[in-house]
């Protein structure tokens, strides 16, 4: 259902089209296919919000696989 989005798991520079950000910020209105955000289960509380911050910060950054994000710290 992602893939039929045009979203990757992770799409290096862009959070906008990566699921794992729609999947803990909480916004998959929904949508058939898409599952439950994370961290499972529904009950359990979000991350915070500067977690789900640093994750748009390390994949509009081109999510490197190593060395440090600016703004990250």
């Amino acid at each position: 259902a992602a893939a039929g989005l045009g979203w990757m798991r992770v799409t290096p520079g862009s959070a906008a089209t990566s699921f794992i950000y729609h999947k803990v910020t909480d916004d998959l209105d929904d949508a058939a296919g898409l599952g439950v955000r994370m961290p499972r289960p529904p009950g359990r509380r979000m991350l915070p919000t500067s977690m789900r911050e640093i994750i748009r910060l390390w994949i509009d950054a081109g999510a490197p696989e190593t060395g440090w994000v600016a703004d990250t710290f």
